[in-house]
C-alpha cells in the first residue's frame, strides 16, 4: 500500500491505493442518502467498483480546514487504516479526492439492520475487538451496528480516539 501526507490545514493519512476526483463521481447512478446524513450516500460506480459502495464525504458547506467534519473525516479514514484486515468495519474502497485534498472515501455497501439486543454478544465482540486494536469507539449504539445474518459489522467511526487519550476509568466501565 501506498502512502503520503497531504496537507490541507489538517493532515490526511492517504494509506489506500484508489484515489477517485469528483469527476469520477458525476457519471454514478445515485440512491438514496443514507442514515439521514447528506454526506453519506449510496451509489454504483461500475467502472471503479463491481457493486452498490456507500460514499462518505466532507459536505461543502464544511470545506475549511478546520470544520469538525473534516476532522471526522480524518479520523475515520485513520481508523480504517488500522482495521482493514481486522473484519470489524465495511471494506474501505478508496479516497476521494478534489484535485490533491482528500474529501471523503468509499466503503462496500453492507445490506443489513440495525442491531438487536439478541446481537449483544456478537456486538461486544466487535467493540473489544476495536479496543484491542487501540481505538475506543465513543457512539456505540444500535444503529452503528450493521446485522447480517448472524455476522455483525461496525460503522461509523469519525468520533474514535485512540484508547492512550482515552479516560482509563472509563475503559474499565466499558470493556
Amino acid at each position: 500500500m501506498m502512502t503520503e501526507i497531504i496537507d490541507f490545514g489538517f493532515t490526511a493519512r492517504l494509506w489506500h491505493n484508489m484515489r477517485l476526483q469528483w469527476s469520477d463521481v458525476a457519471a454514478a447512478t445515485y440512491y438514496q442518502p443514507l442514515q439521514c446524513k447528506e454526506h453519506v450516500v449510496e451509489l454504483e460506480m461500475p467502472k471503479h467498483f463491481p457493486g452498490r459502495v456507500v460514499l462518505k464525504f466532507v459536505n461543502h458547506f464544511y470545506r475549511e480546514a478546520s470544520s469538525p467534519q473534516n476532522e471526522g473525516i480524518v479520523v475515520e479514514s485513520s481508523v480504517y487504516s488500522r482495521i482493514h484486515s481486522a473484519a470489524i468495519g465495511p471494506k474501505f474502497l478508496g479516497h476521494l479526492m478534489e484535485g490533491d485534498r482528500c474529501v471523503g472515501f468509499f466503503l462496500d455497501k453492507i445490506e443489513g439492520r440495525p442491531a438487536v439486543l439478541a446481537d449483544d454478544a456478537a456486538c461486544s465482540q466487535l467493540s473489544k475487538a476495536l479496543y484491542e486494536l487501540g481505538i475506543v469507539h465513543r457512539d456505540l449504539h444500535s444503529e452503528n451496528f450493521i446485522v447480517n445474518n448472524d455476522r455483525a459489522y461496525l460503522i461509523d467511526f469519525e468520533t474514535c480516539v485512540d484508547r492512550k487519550d482515552w479516560p482509563h476509568e472509563l475503559m474499565e466501565i466499558m470493556y
